[in-house]
């Protein structure tokens, strides 16, 4: 009698520690002593953590066919995750674990629907702990950085690799409770509780991958077709088909909406529109990692906005240190260091003008080297640089003035003389006092 007593209160006092090791190193004994009961221990609990487990992999493919319900922040993925467990998990119990019943019924196993749905949820175990397990480490690892779907080792490569032979795991944890409980037909078994699951997992996953394949060419579509329409001048056209690349866009891509708000800053900056291109530059920059290449450029762009140019510079050297050969860093550090307060910069300037000349002959590569090399007082090699740009961005008014203050120091008065009078010609605020300077200076040597 005693004995009975003690062997009923061991029984009562299993623990999770014990249920877990059981399931994991002696799963034959476990299916045949825990799973056959028509209620299993723990099923509950085991219930909120199978909802808790597949609301954290339906979050990131719900993301691919719906942009804009995307997580972006670790807080929201997990409240939403578990409050919706206890529906997510007791209605896949009953729908896929009755599916599994019917494999039971075809396999011409045990008619009984409850232990086909409690062995069809206890086989998840493995896959279960296996995601609340790894989204926990990337909470406290990488923070924000997984939304912004940053190449990771652990991510992009170990993590599917694990979650495939877990799934397989699982699947032939599976297959064994249905012989060994349900008495199920070998081979038929291994038709409905192997093939076939693999077979429809590898399907879902391809199709899911095709979405998001879709979805990333849809983005890149429309990214490119905006910037041609930028090149092109067309700035409504633009500004719309970046609106589309940003409606394609999941909201937790932080990388990618960052890439287009800065799209769109310069857009707005090349209107003229700086109040609206220095917020959306700001925008970017809050999405972005705070030492990457694209935060410098943002960082860049803004000082420059906000005529800052020191802490542009500064940007820019940055900028280089991550790429050395960023043609947008070394073209803007040449003007700046040109143009810039400091009349001892040139040697300085001239490095980085002359490396983003020889990358891209621009109208504006051609006027900084060329300015340049007016301030070595080079005027022929000045004059031809300049004339370059001039034919590359005929009406320009300010190599037009350029080119006139260069002629002036070379003593071509007349030519200086009749480009003078085109830019004010074209732009009415170059009649200034040191246009009227040069003017009054050129009218006195021919006196």
């Amino acid at each position: 009698m005693s004995q009975t007593h003690s062997k009923m209160s061991a029984k009562e006092k299993y623990t999770l520690w014990e249920f877990l090791k059981d399931f994991f190193f002696n799963f034959r004994t476990f299916a045949k002593e825990k799973l056959s009961a028509q209620k299993t221990q723990y099923l509950l609990l085991v219930l909120y953590c199978f909802g808790v487990s597949l609301g954290l992999e339906r979050s990131e493919i719900l993301a691919n066919f719906f942009p804009t319900s995307a997580f972006d922040n670790w807080n929201s993925l997990w409240l939403t995750v578990l409050l919706s467990a206890p529906l997510l998990g007791m209605s896949t119990f009953y729908i896929i674990g009755s599916i599994y019943h019917a494999g039971v019924v075809l396999a011409d196993g045990k008619k009984d629907a409850v232990i086909s749905r409690q062995i069809y949820l206890y086989s998840n175990i493995p896959i279960i702990l296996f995601n609340i397990l790894s989204y926990a480490f990337f909470t406290f690892t990488y923070e924000y950085q997984y939304f912004a779907g940053g190449s990771n080792f652990w991510i992009n490569m170990v993590f599917p690799f694990l979650f495939i032979a877990i799934l397989l795991y699982s699947i032939y944890l599976r297959y064994q409770a249905m012989r060994i409980i349900q008495k199920t037909k070998r081979i038929r078994s291994l038709l409905f509780f192997v093939f076939l699951p693999v077979l429809i997992y590898v399907g879902v996953t391809f199709f899911w991958l095709k979405i998001h394949e879709n979805n990333v060419g849809k983005i890149l579509s429309y990214s490119e077709q905006a910037n041609q329409e930028l090149s092109a001048g067309n700035y409504a056209q633009a500004e719309e088909l970046m609106d589309q690349a940003l409606l394609h866009t999941p909201k937790n891509d932080f990388q990618q909406t960052a890439k287009i708000y800065a799209n769109k800053a310069y857009l707005y900056e090349l209107q003229g529109l700086n109040k609206e291109a220095l917020r959306y530059y700001e925008e970017s920059q809050k999405l972005l990692p705070n030492d990457s290449l694209d935060y410098y450029l943002n960082e860049a762009s803004i000082s420059m906005l906000q005529e800052d140019y020191e802490q542009a510079i500064s940007a820019f050297r940055h900028v280089l240190s991550i790429e050395p050969g960023n043609f947008f860093a070394i073209n803007n550090l040449g003007e700046l260091i040109l143009f810039s307060d400091h009349s001892d910069n040139c040697d300085e300037a001239f490095e980085y003008n002359e490396k983003a000349f020889l990358a891209y002959t621009t109208a504006n590569t051609s006027y900084n080297l060329g300015m340049n090399h007016f301030c070595f007082m080079e005027y022929e090699k000045a004059l031809s640089l300049l004339e370059k740009a001039n034919d590359l961005d005929p009406g320009n008014t300010v190599i037009i003035y350029s080119l006139a203050v260069v002629n002036h120091g070379m003593g071509n008065f007349e030519d200086a003389k009749l480009l003078f009078e085109k830019a004010i010609e074209l732009d009415p605020a170059a009649d200034n006092e040191e246009t009227e300077s040069y003017l009054l200076d050129i009218k006195n040597k021919f006196r």
